[in-house]
């Protein structure tokens, strides 16, 4: 009888070590709830150390970012007369057992994290510092390109707390970039940090979001020298088929294929870089333009053949006409389409 109440006992001991040790869902032994007063503030800063690259045709974009999360906890208060700074993996183990965020990056598509810091403070602030490099997904609006400007947005949002609990606010002095931050032919114009309310459709529940907007402006110069004078000048060599003898008219519809194959060739190399979009963009007016001008002066010179071959007297002041009038058209039409 003292031997069965011996194994009770033990196996009543060891069933309460385990359910101590077995984490709740959430991930920690503790759910604290949020610091008083609600909502509990979490003050955002931001530095953005490096913007790595750019998919236009995914819309995505990958950055490496420096976040400082900072909330004040009273419970957390007078158990150190020093700032207590942890690193690493003693950083989790200790966000186990305290309240905390729990913000997740809503528009990432992979992320890691790298060197982060806990500091806690005798006056129960706690701040927490991590390193994010991720690729993240967001819309682009191209109808300017390349003449546009995009907003690369980085979103976060808490994965328990709602807007009743917890509330996003912005440090400005600290949301900054690395001035030398660029990717391929985007330059990073600025850096805006906001936040706004999301809510799951159906669910009743809305969250604080905290929104990074980074703005990037093209490189127009690498458009205009490398697709955009290439391309005129191609144009431009079309319409040396008016001083080609009407005798030779094949010749004259040879070159203007030769110039027009060289446009759709252009265009084609491009178009790997951009999603499939249903508009048109300035660049694609261009391109529509260019072969309109390369038609135009294949049907002037079918006209002039024409005339010469009826014994019309017109046919050479046509053709004389067609040499000056076709670039200032065209010229005309690029300006239009471009600006």
């Amino acid at each position: 009888m003292l031997r069965f109440g011996i194994v009770l006992v033990l196996t009543c001991l060891l069933g309460t070590a385990l359910h101590a040790a077995v984490p709740t869902p959430e991930g920690r032994p503790t759910d604290p709830p949020p610091p008083a007063p609600l909502p509990a503030e979490v003050e955002v800063a931001a530095y953005l150390m490096d913007l790595l690259s750019i998919d236009e045709k995914e819309q995505t974009f990958q950055a490496e970012i420096l976040f400082n999360f900072r909330w004040k906890d009273p419970r957390l208060a007078d158990r150190h007369t020093e700032p207590l700074r942890l690193i690493e993996d003693a950083v989790s183990e200790r966000l186990q057992t305290i309240w905390n965020p729990n913000v997740q990056f809503v528009n990432a598509v992979e992320k890691q994290t790298f060197n982060q810091a806990l500091t806690l403070h005798p006056d129960g602030t706690v701040e927490h510092r991590v390193d994010v490099l991720g690729r993240f997904s967001t819309p682009m609006d191209f109808q300017r390109f390349p003449f546009d400007r995009q907003r690369l947005k980085i979103m976060l949002e808490s994965f328990l707390e709602q807007t009743g609990q917890l509330r996003f606010t912005i440090d400005r002095d600290r949301t900054r970039a690395d001035p030398d931050s660029a990717s391929g032919d985007l330059n990073l114009v600025g850096v805006h940090a906001s936040v706004t309310q999301s809510a799951i459709s159906g669910w009743n529940e809305d969250f604080s979001r905290y929104v990074l907007e980074l703005a990037v402006e093209r490189n127009v110069s690498f458009y205009t020298w490398r697709v955009i004078v290439p391309i005129m000048i191609i144009v431009m060599i079309s319409f040396a088929l008016f001083f080609v003898d009407i005798a030779s008219y094949h010749d004259r519809v040879g070159i203007a294929m030769a110039c027009l194959l060289a446009c759709v060739a252009t265009q084609f190399a491009i178009s790997f870089s951009l999603p499939r979009i249903s508009y048109l963009t300035p660049i694609d007016r261009f391109f529509v333009w260019t072969y309109i001008s390369i038609g135009f002066g294949v049907g002037l010179s079918t006209w002039v053949k024409i005339l010469e071959s009826r014994g019309s007297a017109n046919w050479q002041r046509v053709d004389w006409h067609s040499r000056w009038l076709s670039p200032v058209i065209f010229f005309a039409g690029v300006a239009a389409v471009l600006i």
